[in-house]
């Protein structure tokens, strides 16, 4: 499994910390309003909690959560410092706002990563795409992902869902940023299984599919009406 879809795994809706309801079940989750950790699907359930939550977590949380923020803003810059305390905010959190926030700085910071971190890309273009914590927006997603696949030092693990989000836009002409394309479809399709770690490899696969795409886009049918 590469790393986006571990991440939208941490990401998947949460259930109440008392009596695991969640939107399956149609309650509305919502968070403490102190920590922003803590979940519960109503007031009954927060009330339940208070007690245990009051005693051990809700100031601990809070205070970790200011942490976390003060420490994204202060210090030299550093985009793997900035993607990881973004990863913390998203997952633990839930303040996806916030999150992308923080991915949009290590994007566009190059230290330690020359050309910004791609994972803090990929985590920015998934939010993106799928207007989680910001606004709908194809435009930026598919740059995002753009962006990953021309990074000289990408790695795997981005590489292959960047692929497949330029599959996906491509499938679909998602948000008119692109029109539907089949043959390109199937060639991002076949790149994200191609295991490519950095540029290099990737112009090895442009190569490759320059000497072989013949062999893998779709054929037209024989009796295919042409007028």
């Amino acid at each position: 499994m590469d790393h986006l879809n571990h991440y939208v795994e941490y990401l998947k809706p949460r259930v109440c910390d008392v009596c695991h309801k969640g939107k399956s079940d149609n309650v509305n989750i919502q968070w403490c309003s102190l920590c922003k950790i803590s979940k519960y699907c109503s007031i009954e359930c927060q009330r339940q909690d208070w007690k245990r939550h009051k005693k051990g977590q809700c100031k601990r949380f809070a205070s970790e959560r200011k942490f976390w923020i003060q420490d994204a803003k202060v210090g030299q810059p550093d985009a793997t410092k900035l993607y990881i305390i973004a990863m913390r905010v998203a997952t633990e959190l839930g303040d996806h706002k916030l999150a992308v926030e923080l991915y949009e700085k290590a994007i566009e910071i190059e230290v330690p990563i020359a050309g910004g971190h791609p994972t803090a890309m990929i985590n920015a273009a998934y939010h993106y795409e799928n207007g989680l914590g910001v606004e709908q927006d194809y435009q930026r997603a598919f740059q995002l992902y753009q962006r990953v696949v021309e990074h000289p030092h990408a790695g795997g693990e981005n590489v292959a869902p960047a692929f497949q989000g330029l599959s996906r836009f491509y499938k679909h002409g998602l948000g008119g940023v692109v029109q539907k394309n089949r043959e390109l479809e199937i060639k991002y399709h076949s790149f994200s299984m191609s295991n490519a770690h950095n540029k290099e490899e990737i112009l090895a696969l442009e190569m490759w599919w320059k000497g072989n795409s013949s062999k893998v886009k779709p054929k037209q049918p024989d009796n295919l009406n042409k007028n």
